[in-house]
């Protein structure tokens, strides 16, 4: 079945280094889901955004996502900052050369999804390819718990719980764990027409930013990944007073011996979750 939702498509027009966009609207097919399998999962997707305040094309991306995110709410963006930028992920050459190891030094927007499928200009015509990896039915979940144990002048101290549980079993699966700040505001350089006019924005809010990976960028080795079995980790995470703590959210997502997500979940700080799990 085919539920047809009305979009916005792009035509552009290279003109120097910026893009002229026009927008048309026009009808584009996106799959329905299959309905729920009882003991099974909902399946999101994860949206890695790569971006810089000074890329004045990058704002083309985080208006597709918000797109998305009307049409679902299994999507879950975060924004990898990169170049001369003062949120730049510190990490960003080996997260770079991970998703995309033939052009490591892609230019900026690229948006990846579910960490190597690239999510095809021009984005915001193009929803269907992040929708249709969402779905119902997903062999896994996973629901992520945390509480401040401790806040000073300095830093906070917080507690933190990933549980994954398997409706399925998996071999040589990997848990990523991403610390994230939203709600920071900074210039940010704009050429899109259908964005302000195409002006620069001054006190533009940046969400879903990514501060720090609490794993190795490429996962940790998850133990134990029979179908009934839950996995859990906990950490104990320090985090200075430079990111504010009412600000912060953790994405949690399992990824296969392909570097593909087969996962995504995220949540606030001080939230507790339960698996997302069909009745």
């Amino acid at each position: 079945m085919r539920i047809y939702k009305t979009i916005i498509l792009f035509t552009a027009i290279l003109l120097t280094s910026c893009y002229k966009t026009n927008l048309i609207e026009n009808e584009v097919a996106i799959e329905s889901n299959q309905p729920p399998k009882p003991g099974y999962f909902k399946k999101n997707v994860l949206i890695e955004d790569f971006t810089g305040t000074w890329c004045g094309n990058c704002l083309r991306v985080v208006y597709a996502i918000d797109k998305a995110k009307e049409k679902t709410s299994k999507i879950v963006p975060v924004a990898v900052h990169d170049g001369a930028d003062p949120f730049r992920f510190s990490d960003i050459t080996a997260l770079k050369t991970l998703v995309e190891p033939s052009n490591a030094n892609f230019s900026l927007p690229k948006a990846k999804l579910n960490r190597i499928t690239t999510w095809n200009y021009p984005e915001a015509s193009n929803l269907p390819q992040p929708i249709n990896m969402t779905s119902e039915n997903c062999g896994l979940g996973i629901s992520i718990n945390s509480f401040v144990v401790n806040s000073t002048s300095s830093n906070t101290t917080i507690n933190l719980k990933i549980e994954t549980k398997f409706k399925e079993s998996y071999n040589n699966l990997k848990l990523v764990i991403y610390l994230l700040e939203s709600k920071l505001i900074y210039h940010q350089s704009n050429y899109l027409d259908y964005i302000n006019n195409g002006q620069d924005i001054d006190d533009f809010e940046h969400n879903h930013v990514l501060r720090r990976c609490l794993t190795n960028i490429t996962g940790d080795a998850i133990n134990n990944t029979t179908q009934g079995n839950i996995y859990e980790k906990n950490f104990n995470i320090d985090v200075p007073s430079s990111i504010v703590k009412e600000n912060i959210e953790f994405v949690a997502f399992v990824v296969d011996s392909n570097n593909n997500v087969i996962n995504v979940r995220k949540s606030h700080i001080s939230e507790n979750q339960t698996f997302e799990e069909n009745q």
